[in-house]
């Protein structure tokens, strides 16, 4: 069992498939632990789980107010004393629509930084392709001339240095 509840997004409103998933399996379980297991796993297939991270429980869950019919508490204290009970632990849902604010606002700082990420590659590219090609006209300097065709090898390898690491930016 858990100390800590647990979150789930899940739907606002159930289908009636879903309803029905619920029940039975409720109604199938062999004894109050079966039925807490089967409730963990319906609800993280209906929705997921997911991190408090500051979001409103809306309700708590699970319980049976009447023989295998699941119900979610709307007050927390209720919640807790029912899982006073040895072997019952409660499980907090928050808002879909909480949670995808959040979940947008999430995804758009991960867009904000993989732009600045990708800007910085580019710029660390760009500045070693600059270097390869500084280095390709210290080579045409006569002190570094090892003969002619050494220092056309070197230039050369100092261009190809260059182009791969622009290319590799390209392909990223």
């Amino acid at each position: 069992m858990m100390d800590e509840p647990t979150n789930y997004l899940v739907p606002a409103k159930l289908t009636d498939e879903q309803c029905d998933l619920l029940e039975n399996a409720l109604l199938e379980a062999e004894d109050k632990h079966d039925a807490y297991d089967k409730w963990i796993a319906i609800s993280s297939a209906l929705g997921m789980p997911v991190e408090a991270s500051g979001l409103e429980t809306v309700r708590w869950g699970p319980s049976y107010t009447m023989p295998g019919r699941p119900s979610l508490f709307a007050s927390k204290r209720k919640a807790e004393h029912w899982a006073t009970t040895p072997g019952r632990s409660i499980v907090a849902f928050v808002s879909k629509s909480d949670a995808a604010v959040q979940i947008t606002a999430r995804d758009a700082k991960i867009a904000e930084l993989t732009a600045k990420l990708d800007t910085i590659a580019q710029e660390t590219r760009e500045a070693c392709a600059r270097i390869c090609e500084q280095q390709r006209e210290d080579f045409a300097d006569p002190q570094y001339a090892g003969g002619e065709m050494g220092a056309f090898q070197e230039r050369f390898a100092c261009a190809e240095c260059a182009k791969a690491i622009r290319h590799a930016g390209e392909s990223s």
